[in-house]
């Protein structure tokens, strides 16, 4: 248990998929604009584009659908600005061309989206079938419901997520919540066995109320 403990903290010192996958976006493009612009050549445009939907690619398997658009857009506007005159010779026109953009940026937000959603629903599958084999395994509840909240985070890029149980205490008038799993960076403002009373406003009493999932 102690392992797990060290091993769960050290992975929320680590950036995020998210995160690595904004960075990888923009510092994918700087790269390669970095590198293309001393080559001086006009075939060096092709190529660049080429590149740019190999990084929409990763981002995409690495972060999803919306880190992925915003490589393409920021690989777009790198082709309309960074590569127009004086880049290259002058006599070369290199001014950038409609249709090469225009076909990027559609097959850069096709691939964007379907690789994104592609990677999505693997992740979501995993993360099912690793909680599935901790309840097959006989985990302890506790253990479970920390493994939920942790699988849900990373699903949804959250600072912090929370499996609370509803219950009616005798003695004690309504209902509360207590937490019986929790993980993230702000996962310590809620640690588990805390017990909130259950009060309009709150997430979990939308949910009860319309039976449906509630943001």
């Amino acid at each position: 248990m102690l392992g797990g403990r060290r091993g769960t903290g050290l992975r929320q010192l680590l950036p995020t998929r998210q995160e690595a996958a904004w960075v990888l976006a923009v510092g994918g493009v700087a790269l390669l604009t970095l590198a293309a612009l001393p080559l001086h050549s006009p075939l060096v445009l092709g190529g660049f584009l080429f590149c740019m939907l190999l990084v929409v690619i990763a981002v995409a398997v690495i972060g999803g659908t919306r880190p992925a658009l915003a490589a393409v857009v920021v690989g777009a506007l790198a082709r309309e600005f960074l590569f127009a005159p004086p880049f290259g010779n002058q006599g070369d026109d290199l001014r950038p061309n409609l249709v090469s953009l225009v076909s990027f940026v559609l097959a850069g937000a096709a691939v964007a989206i379907l690789i994104g959603e592609l990677a999505q629903l693997a992740d979501e599958q995993a993360a099912l079938r690793r909680v599935a084999t901790l309840v097959a395994g006989g985990t302890q509840p506790a253990e479970v419901f920390t493994a939920v909240a942790d699988e849900l985070g990373r699903l949804i890029s959250a600072d912090a997520t929370f499996v609370s149980r509803v219950d009616h205490p005798p003695g004690e008038p309504g209902e509360h919540i207590t937490v019986v799993g929790s993980f993230g960076r702000a996962s310590d403002q809620a640690p588990i066995g805390t017990r909130l009373k259950l009060l309009p406003g709150m997430i979990q009493t939308a949910a009860l109320s319309t039976g449906r999932p509630v943001r």
